[in-house]
């Protein structure tokens, strides 16, 4: 049974994106890989998505890298361009081609290799550059480097506190983010905690929420319940009605549920009710808070044939 949990663990969360508590079932035959370039391009557009159009560019000018004149550097050139592409493009192919969660964390070696990669095609622009100007070649240099970091700066915190929120400003311009791209990882839930933390009688309420644990219950001074997935699977009914019932309010991260089609029935039965509070973000919608006494009847009717 141990080696069942471990390996059957392992397993599902490679191929079905979850623990067995959460999938239930372990159908070894139906395990594959995608053998198609949609899952690839599903990763490799999250990188895009997350990174600045500097990074782009810094990321172009790397690929001159190991084709440098400098013999002094073309070989050192050639082994950091090849170790940072090979990283980065591996855990994109071996993300891809999984069938399990598509996150954006499981590349975050990605990240960094493409990121480091634009900085070293910066440095070595910006020293073509400057031999240009040999009267000038330190100012010119340091000039540079000092406008490519303030403009990298500024793009990427205007979005602060946050980072998995970035959104490059060509690509929402052409129109990529009429959906969210991702799923969110918790951002605007400490906005929710706070706002109940506010209400009265904060510290003696009830909150049952999704992704609970840290996210909201490390800014909420009274309790909190975390809102399991497979509440909403038509076998647990009397779990999620006995949490509900147990809690003052009830937190929907919309932003995460919407894009998960087994919520759309829960999420549409509560869509009836007018919410206490919607928490907005970047122009989409992240949270709903529903006071639990006042909703109907109706509510938990539906909700136990769910």
């Amino acid at each position: 049974k141990m080696l069942y949990q471990v390996y059957g663990n392992a397993f599902s969360y490679a191929f079905q994106g979850a623990r067995l508590t959460v999938t239930e079932d372990l159908d070894v035959s139906q395990f594959s890989l995608d053998t198609t370039s949609t899952g690839v391009w599903d990763i490799a557009k999250v990188l895009l998505y997350r990174t600045t159009p500097l990074t782009w560019l810094g990321f172009l000018l790397g690929i001159a890298l190991p084709f440098t004149r400098d013999p002094e550097r073309v070989r050192q050139n050639r082994v950091l361009f090849t170790l940072m592409a090979v990283n980065a493009l591996a855990f994109i192919l071996l993300i891809g081609l999984a069938q399990g969660r598509n996150s954006p964390h499981y590349i975050l070696s990605s990240y960094v290799s493409v990121n480091l990669l634009a900085a070293l095609g910066w440095l070595s622009a910006l020293g073509w550059l400057a031999n240009r100007f040999p009267l000038r070649k330190v100012q010119v240099q340091y000039a540079g480097l000092a406008l490519v970091l303030m403009l990298q700066a500024a793009s990427a915190l205007s979005f602060f506190p946050y980072y998995f929120t970035y959104r490059n400003p060509i690509l929402q311009t052409a129109g990529w983010y009429g959906e969210y791209p991702q799923k969110p990882y918790g951002e605007a839930l400490e906005t929710a905690a706070q706002y109940l933390s506010q209400q009265p009688d904060a510290a003696d309420s009830t909150v049952f929420s999704y992704y609970s644990r840290g996210c909201f219950s490390y800014f909420y001074p009274g309790k909190t319940i975390s809102f399991r997935p497979y509440y909403i699977d038509g076998e647990h009914n009397e779990d999620l009605l006995n949490n509900l019932r147990a809690s003052d309010y009830l937190v929907i991260y919309y932003a995460n549920q919407i894009q998960m089609e087994k919520y759309h029935p829960f999420i549409n039965i509560l869509a009836t009710v007018e919410p206490l509070h919607v928490i907005w973000l970047d122009g989409y919608e992240y949270v709903r808070i529903y006071r639990v006494d006042t909703l109907p009847p109706e509510i938990f009717e539906a909700l136990a044939n769910l």
